[in-house]
């Protein structure tokens, strides 16, 4: 009996050995199998007068390989006629490439085609290897990456470790590197390093990406209501309002503006029209709260978006009846401080000038009016000649109004300095910047009393403080306020303009010196036909001062435990003028 049981054992225990033996083996087959893939597939491909592209796109129907190569590297129209029966893939490809300047490389299932047969020992050597690894955002390589030298058809592509080499000639050229669904990234070379490794970034999707709305933020394709949303680089506009930017580039939005004197540009706003008969504004929100938006730096909004119609503005109830525009200004972000400095420099003239008659063409173009009319010309033929002779500009005046009163151009400029940083618990945002506009009327430089030049500045500050007091509560604190200071000539510019528009060119001169001093002829009103220059520089000035500080607290309060979804917010506002 207890020999019985001794050789069921070992007979168990052959079994077993057997078992192990045949698995591992198994094991083993399987590996070098599948490392060796391109080694014992074999393939039949018999194609005649067929593109390279239609051949390639076989093979991978029919086996596990995957061709990686650049489209202007390789020619893949070109026609090729093949006829190969249980090969292997290394004999296919040759016959496919033989007598071209192309050559390959097989990793396993992975194969890479290249145009450029390799460089010789010689070549090799006057150049320089550039390689590195290319990966996301989480570290992982990325197969199949295109790197290409910026205006060179040099090309290369990382394989399955995310490595690429490419040589170079130039000591500093510019690698482009371009994977579908990831932004394209470009680097700089140097001739002090020859590795750089590159992270790529995802390319989201317009369609999931959220959007401001009413209540929240909501993904724009989930989003039904009417609304726009414009990019900040649009904003950025020389211009001291904000309201002048948004007409032509929000769909909806008119926009009208009165003036384009600085500091004074603001324009009158309606979405998709006139809607009540009083007041036809729209609701404006800046971080939640209702307040201008004329007055803010362009360079510290986050984001601007419009709601247009019903199901948009429905939270808001009869306010938002005429739209809404909501205005995020950049909040904290988490990481270590970032300073940033923007300034920008422009010049700006009338879009269009009215040519006008000079005083020649004037004079003989109301003697005819007149003659038609049967009544005295007004005009001698002594002054037209004299006129055009330039015979004493005193007393044969010949004035174009509109280039004595006006400049040729204006000038403004913006200056913005901000940080922005913070941890998990606490970030932060502040920002500082200036902004300064001169006008396009002229000044009297023999006036020394006063000063009459139309000019405008505006400082401006915003701080944005968040904080996680608890994982359920957030407080935010922010403060944004401006001053503002203009210096402008006592009569408008349009009433300049009108004046300029008005008078004849051959009324009086602009001005006139009797010892060295100073006239100007028709200050006072002469048959309502003021001197346009003396109403743009001696009729006095006017000074503008506008200032406004807003602060405002946040607590916001997740209560979860009680309903998913509720949050409660309490919101506390001061304004200061």
């Amino acid at each position: 009996m207890f020999n019985m049981k001794n050789a069921i054992r070992e007979r168990k225990s052959k079994v077993l050995g057997l078992f192990l033996c045949f698995l591992l083996l198994g094991i083993d087959y399987s590996f070098a199998s599948y490392n060796n893939y391109s080694q014992f597939k074999t393939l039949s491909v018999s194609m005649s007068n067929s593109t390279l592209r239609e051949v390639l796109k076989t093979i991978e129907k029919s086996s596990q390989f995957v061709f990686f190569y650049l489209d202007d590297a390789v020619n893949l129209e070109r026609k090729v006629s093949i006829d190969s029966k249980n090969k292997n893939i290394e004999e296919i490809l040759s016959e496919l490439f033989e007598g071209t300047s192309c050559t390959y490389r097989i990793s396993d299932r992975q194969i890479f085609i290249s145009g450029k047969a390799p460089a010789s020992t010689e070549q090799q050597q006057n150049k320089r290897k550039i390689s590195g690894r290319v990966t996301d955002i989480k570290g992982e390589p990325l197969i199949g990456v295109n790197v290409t030298v910026d205006g060179d058809a040099n090309g290369s592509i990382t394989n399955m470790d995310g490595l690429y080499e490419i040589f170079v000639t130039k000591k500093s050229v510019v690698l482009k590197f371009t994977y579908i669904g990831f932004k394209t990234s470009e680097i700089r070379t140097n001739a002090s390093t020859n590795i750089y490794d590159v992270t790529l970034e995802e390319q989201v999707n317009e369609l999931e990406e959220t959007v401001i709305v009413g209540y929240g933020t909501q993904r724009k394709i989930s989003n039904i209501g009417a609304q726009s949303s414009m990019k900040m680089e649009d904003i950025k506009t020389p211009s001291a309002s904000l309201t002048t930017t948004l007409a032509g580039r929000l769909a909806g939005v008119v926009a009208v503006q009165r003036t384009g004197e600085p500091g004074k540009d603001a324009a009158d706003i309606w979405i998709r029209g006139i809607s009540t008969p009083n007041t036809s504004s729209p609701l404006v929100l800046v971080d939640g709260v209702e307040r201008s938006f004329n007055d803010i730096d362009p360079e510290d909004i986050e984001s601007l978006t419009t709601l247009k119609d019903a199901s948009a503005t429905a939270v808001y109830g009869v306010r938002g009846a005429n739209g809404v525009i909501l205005i995020k200004t950049k909040p904290g972000k988490v990481g270590k401080p970032t300073v940033s400095a923007d300034y920008y420099e422009s010049f700006t003239r009338f879009t269009k000038m009215v040519d006008l008659a000079d005083g020649i063409t004037y004079m003989n173009a109301a003697n005819e009016a007149m003659r038609n009319d049967g009544i005295a010309t007004k005009y001698t033929e002594d002054q037209i000649r004299n006129t055009i002779a330039g015979k004493d500009p005193y007393l044969y005046p010949n004035v174009d109004w509109l280039k004595e009163i006006f400049n040729d151009w204006g000038h403004n400029r913006r200056v913005n300095v901000n940080v922005r940083g913070g941890s998990e618990k606490v970030a932060y945002y502040a920002s500082v910047s200036y902004f300064n506009e001169t006008g396009m009327t002229v000044t009297d430089k023999n006036i020394d009393t006063y000063d009459s030049k139309m000019k405008y500045s505006r400082y401006n500050f915003t701080t944005n403080l968040n904080i996680d007091v608890t994982p359920t509560t957030k407080v935010e604190i922010g403060a944004q306020g401006y001053l503002g200071e203009g210096n402008y000539p006592a009569i408008s510019s349009a009433d300049l303009y009108n004046a300029a528009m008005s008078i004849s060119p051959v009324e009086y001169p602009k001005m006139f010196f009797v010892n060295g001093e100073a006239f100007v002829p028709g200050t006072s009103t002469n048959n309502n036909f003021n001197n346009p220059y003396s109403q743009a520089t001696r009729r006095g000035y006017d000074n503008l001062t506008k200032n406004q500080i807003y602060s405002n607290l946040r607590v916001t309060q997740d209560l979860d435990m009680l309903t998913k979804g509720l949050t409660d917010c309490y919101v506390c506002i001061r304004r200061i003028q």
